[in-house]
């Protein structure tokens, strides 16, 4: 009975190692519950050699450490649990430090339209057999001329990013150039300095704003006249070369 017993429990402890995975948890969470299989196994007096040890430690890992399982595999030498932990924490980090994770609140952009557009001036419902028409929808009615269909509404007129007014876009907006206005919904500009930049001594002075963005990068502190601060956080930019610059400083302008 007490045979069974243990040939049962060990098949449970096997089939448990096959399927087990690290997924989205830690490399501590994952080898703490490969490592209690282990003391399992040698507590019925079923251990398991180093090799197939390891076998099963390194067939769990997700494919993001292909290549580091590789290399593993394909070494002369028989490495240990404790070491091949320690390389497994390396390579964790050095995932982590390879991905940089930029808040998308921080750098997103607007579109300045959404949904559907028409040509020829305002309107709702338009005719396609001539050049105006007429659409009426309740107690209300759209007149318009060009083409299209549907009432005008919120979502597909742009939203000014320097007032935050309906109905024009930032490039037209009255108070573009008062340095004195002030609104929530200024446009935020982002100080940052690359490196590369400064150690060859080149400088681009033209700053190229787009007005449908509500937030731009920017080389010159200079260019920040309305109000300036020390970046605080840990996020970074990430450029066409697949490089990250730091952000120094966050403003208005």
């Amino acid at each position: 009975m007490f045979i069974a017993h243990s040939q049962a429990r060990t098949m449970t402890i096997h089939y448990q190692l096959s399927t087990l995975k690290k997924g989205d948890s830690s490399i501590v969470d994952y080898f703490h519950k490969f490592t209690g299989l282990m003391d399992t196994l040698a507590a019925i007096d079923q251990p398991l050699k180093q090799e197939e040890q390891i076998s099963f430690l390194l067939a769990g890992l997700g494919s993001e450490y292909e290549s580091f399982v590789t290399t593993v595999q394909m070494r002369t030498d028989l490495i240990s649990i404790e070491s091949l932990y320690d390389h497994l924490l390396s390579q964790e980090l050095r995932l982590a430090q390879a991905q940089p994770k930029v808040d998308l609140n921080l750098v997103g952009a607007h579109f300045a339209n959404h949904g559907g557009s028409s040509r020829g001036g305002r309107g709702g419902c338009f005719s396609n057999n001539s050049q105006s028409g007429r659409h009426s929808s309740g107690q209300r009615t759209y007149r318009g001329r060009g083409r299209g269909c549907g009432p005008p509404t919120n979502s597909s007129r742009p939203t000014c990013q320097i007032c935050g007014k309906i109905g024009h876009m930032a490039l037209t907006c009255y108070q573009r150039y008062d340095n004195s206005y002030s609104s929530d919904s200024n446009m935020q500009a982002l100080l940052a300095t690359p490196q590369s930049l400064t150690n060859n001594n080149w400088t681009d002075n033209n700053w190229y704003a787009d007005s449908g963005a509500t937030h731009h990068l920017n080389t010159d502190l200079a260019n920040l006249n309305v109000r300036a601060e020390e970046y605080q956080g840990q996020e970074q930019i990430r450029v066409g070369n697949s490089k990250s610059i730091p952000i120094k400083h966050v403003g208005t302008t």
